[in-house]
């Protein structure tokens, strides 16, 4: 039996579970929202296809920037 005081900590555990849940989540739908794809394609992504392809894109994004600036430094 959940004696009162294991009853308020698991609610308290609880509501800060959820809190903790619905950040994750609203940052998720952020990142949705700056992958550069059509609108009905992000929305069909599944929460594991839209963090792979945030990280596609971050490592692209930062490989050709790498190249820009070796491209840089020769051209200096």
């Amino acid at each position: 039996m959940l004696r009162p005081n294991n009853f308020e900590e698991n609610k308290s555990t609880r509501g800060a579970s959820k809190v903790r849940r619905d950040l994750i989540n609203s940052e998720i739908a952020n990142l949705r929202e700056l992958l550069p794809l059509p609108p009905s394609t992000r929305q069909r992504l599944s929460q594991l296809q839209l963090m792979a392809l945030v990280c596609v894109y971050v490592r692209k994004a930062s490989y050709f920037q790498e190249e820009r600036d070796i491209r840089c430094e020769t051209v200096d």
